[in-house]
């Protein structure tokens, strides 16, 4: 029986072999290689390889656009119509183009940059066993967001899968004199700065002081705000940036004060993606503001504190002759035992009266590693006079000054409470200089942690506004001109106004005309006036207060006439 059946089966697989033959289990689908950018950018798709693995390893990839839609559905959900198409008119045609020598250990990356291999990262952090990359500088490429090593890694493992060599790569790496190599024993550490002042801190580099701290309350959410004061310490140039995320404050119940947007942060440009924003510029011995602003939604029901740690981290950015900009060390700085009103306001240090300092103008700027680059800055002994001459309401910004001349206070509809600062700004610098109010940078928080915003329409008067996409260069200052402008915010369904002060904050955007025609944000400049009080006008409106009572008297009369 059993040689019949194996007749049988013999029989059928040469009648039907592919049914005979056993079962195979189907290959999987080869899933699609992409070339990493960074870690929330899109990522092109390989579209062609060649001599993979080898001396001369090369690929191609391109945007799709399924891709560029789940992206934006991503990262832009409530308009991914209108992100998809900035996307493929950004990214549609573009082809990116990577290349490695596998052997020696050098890459050329989709940015048209080339590294060295510098060895494997350690568990310590994240990318742990994955490659490590030196620049064209001899600097290591860090594995954070904001350096995107990572991304040079993962190019790597595209081009030249398999054990990376170590081996060679260390041995060339040795023979090869490194770029900027650090010379600590010529390291001089500058002087402190901080002396003892209360809410300072500092690193070699720089100091960092809150000059001012306010709570407030608006629409269900509490809000604080932070003016800090950064402080050059070296004999050349800096340049600093916020590491985004980073702003975190948390009170002492425990509660978890964020930033929410780009405009949460002014006065100094963000590190995020890959991306810099190189303005925020101060010369040896120079100080400049900033203001941070973090939030956390109250439901109304939780316990909230009233002293505060706040953190942040700045990184300095450290220019290359190329025009453009390796990431240096990052400083996280941490104040403690902050409270509502804490205004401290030091003296602002005498710099010279120049313009801020374009990025042009520092390009060759000794990197970390010179020995000249740490070199301390001179004693702030100056006999230059203080350009504010001691003045109450006078704000030093370095190339101009600007002095809060006079407050109004009013209601409109009987409801809404209306704050208008009028204001003189005085070019001090030896350059014309044009200003513009950043997009609904004004506000003011009054003493009872009331927040007043950009009233619709007109808001500022005599003074241009710049925004993502468009700036108004009108506010222009020839050396040693004054021009004045003014500032209008208010808070809806007030009522009557009962605070005694206010602190009013605005940001301003230093702006260059280039031959093109076109216009760009130089810097931005955080300024702030703490403790204000309205102040009668000359001919003009009375204080809301004043006014009411003054209505009241005026009513009273008449009806005592009409007895």
């Amino acid at each position: 029986m059993r040689r019949i059946q194996s007749l049988f089966a013999a029989l059928f697989a040469l009648v039907f072999p592919a049914a005979a033959a056993p079962a195979q289990k189907p290959a999987p689908a080869q899933q699609s290689e992409w070339l990493a950018v960074c870690s929330r950018c899109p990522s092109p798709v390989v579209v062609s390889k060649s001599g993979i693995g080898t001396a001369n390893a090369r690929a191609e990839a391109r945007m799709t656009r399924e891709q560029l839609k789940g992206w934006c559905e991503n990262e832009s959900p409530g308009n991914v119509n209108e992100c998809l198409r900035q996307q493929l008119a950004e990214h549609g045609n573009k082809v990116y183009r990577a290349s490695a020598d596998c052997t020696a250990g050098r890459i050329t990356t989709i940015e048209e940059k080339t590294y060295t291999l510098a060895g494997l990262w350690d568990n310590s952090d994240i990318g742990g066993g994955r490659t490590k990359w030196r620049d064209a500088g001899g600097q290591v490429v860090g594995r954070d967001n904001a350096s995107n090593g990572l991304a040079i890694s993962q190019q790597w493992e595209v081009l030249c899968p398999g054990p990376p060599p170590i081996g060679r790569a260390a041995a060339a790496s040795a023979q090869t004199p490194r770029a900027a190599t650090p010379a600590r024993q010529a390291t001089q550490t500058p002087a402190p700065v901080c002396g003892g002042q209360p809410m300072c801190t500092e690193v070699n580099s720089f100091a960092a002081t809150i000059t001012d701290f306010r709570t407030s309350n608006v629409s269900g959410a509490k809000v604080v705000t932070a003016s800090v004061r950064f402080q050059n310490k070296l004999a050349r140039p800096i340049i600093l940036g916020y590491v985004a995320g980073s702003g975190v404050t948390t009170d002492d119940q425990g509660n978890r004060y964020t930033v929410y947007a780009a405009d949460s942060v002014r006065g100094i440009g963000f590190i995020a993606n890959g991306r810099v924003d190189p303005k925020f510029i101060l010369r040896a011995g120079e100080a400049g503001d900033t203001r941070f602003e973090m939030v956390w939604r109250w439901s109304g029901r939780e316990v909230f504190g009233l002293t505060f740690e706040m953190e942040l981290a700045v990184r300095e950015l450290l220019p290359l002759p190329s025009g453009q900009f390796r990431l240096g060390p990052e400083h996280p700085l941490r104040f403690s035992g902050l409270g509502n009103v804490l205004s401290t306001v030091p003296a602002m240090p005498s710099t010279p009266a120049t313009s801020a300092t374009p990025v042009a103008a520092v390009a060759a700027t000794p990197a970390a590693g010179d020995a000249s680059a740490a070199k301390p800055a001179p004693a702030a002994t100056t006999t230059e006079a203080d350009p504010c001459a001691g003045a109450a309401r006078c704000f030093s910004a370095g190339p101009f000054i600007a002095e809060v001349q006079q407050i109004s206070s009013s209601l409109s509809g009987g409801r809404h409470h209306v704050l208008r600062f009028h204001m003189r700004f005085r070019n001090v610098s030896a350059q014309p200089l044009i200003l513009a109010v950043t997009y609904n940078s004004p506000i003011a928080i009054d003493n009872d942690g009331n927040r007043y915003g950009v009233t619709p329409g007109q808001a500022v008067s005599g003074m241009g506004v710049t925004t993502g996409r468009n700036a108004d260069p009108q506010f222009t200052l020839a050396p040693g001109e004054s021009r004045n402008a003014a500032f209008q915010v208010y808070r809806r369904n007030s009522g009557n106004p009962t605070a005694l002060s206010y602190t009013f904050d605005v940001s301003l955007e230093q702006l260059e005309i280039l031959p093109s025609r076109q216009i760009r944000s130089v810097r931005q400049f955080s300024l702030n006036f703490p403790d204000l009080t309205v102040s009668r006008m000359q001919g003009g409106a009375q204080p809301a207060g004043n006014l009411s009572e003054a209505g009241k008297k005026l009513i009273g009369i008449i009806r005592g006439k009409k007895k």
